[in-house]
């Protein structure tokens, strides 16, 4: 409680040790609610990162795009329903 606040340009030991366990290798694995196996850790990279994004980008615009207009039009077919509202 006694503490001083900290301020620009001074620095605590206790704040320089926390910032080093942040950037320990240890911490900066790659996977999901500490599990983090070895052969996950190459797609620790910002390519990797970047072909996920891609690919996701994919097949959401493929869903959204092209899927859904196709699904529709077979229901229509199939149920003998119209998309025309009435």
């Amino acid at each position: 409680m006694g503490e001083k606040p900290v301020t620009m340009g001074t620095r605590r030991a206790s704040d320089a040790s926390s910032r080093a366990d942040a950037a320990s290798p240890a911490r900066l694995r790659y996977g999901f609610c500490g599990w983090s196996p070895d052969a996950l850790q190459g797609l620790c990279r910002p390519l990797w990162v970047l072909v996920v994004m891609c690919l996701c980008n994919v097949f959401q615009s493929m869903t959204i795009n092209g899927l859904i207009g196709v699904i529709l039009t077979s229901l229509e077919v199939r149920f003998d329903l119209s998309s025309s509202s009435r």
